[in-house]
């Protein structure tokens, strides 16, 4: 069975970090959701690039997820919005 409490865990860990790190953007409740389908598709390729590297630099790995995981729940946190209105 997936131990689910270790892996949000982990992920907020780093969700976190990387919030923090870029407290001084904009927040994502200003963002269009075709601002934030842009940047989840840049999250990815960042993704994609650095799995492509010739050695995974895995602490650069692990925060180019979080930015990821984070830019999705911006699109979660704005489709809550569109229910509840």
């Amino acid at each position: 069975m997936r131990d689910i409490d270790a892996l949000f865990t982990a992920g907020n860990k780093a969700q976190r970090e990387k919030l923090v790190e870029n407290g001084h953007k904009d927040s994502w409740d200003s963002m269009s959701f075709n601002e934030i389908f842009k940047l989840i598709d840049e999250e990815y390729a960042e993704i994609i690039d650095e799995m492509g590297a010739d050695e995974i630099d895995y602490k650069l790995l692990r925060l180019e997820c979080a930015d990821l995981a984070n830019a999705c729940h911006f699109m979660i946190g704005l489709c809550d919005k569109e229910l509840t209105n």
